[in-house]
């Protein structure tokens, strides 16, 4: 069972942060596992990222219940997903 679930209209997928401002770091979300993506929320930059919209974040209370969730989202919808400090599964809403 998930803790909690949120719903953003739009966010960003930045490859290059090391050309971030450092202010640009009070918008981040999650770094996923896949690829060591780093996801944000939306932000003056010109750094190259790519918008990805219509998205929820999902957050866990274990790793455990996060790959037992994993099990049961479609491929299709699946983003990333991240173990690092908190758990979450970044998905097409």
């Amino acid at each position: 069972m998930q803790k909690t679930k949120k719903f953003y209209k739009e966010i960003y997928l930045v490859g290059d942060v090391s050309r971030l401002k450092e202010n640009a770091w009070n918008n981040f979300l999650l770094v996923g596992e896949k690829n060591w993506d780093y996801y944000f929320l939306p932000f003056n930059t010109t750094v190259e990222h790519e918008a990805i919209k219509d998205v929820e974040i999902l957050e866990f209370s274990s790793a455990k219940k996060l790959q037992n969730a994993l099990q049961k989202i479609s491929k299709e919808v699946l983003i990333n997903y991240c173990l690092d400090d908190k758990f979450y599964i970044l998905k097409y809403a």
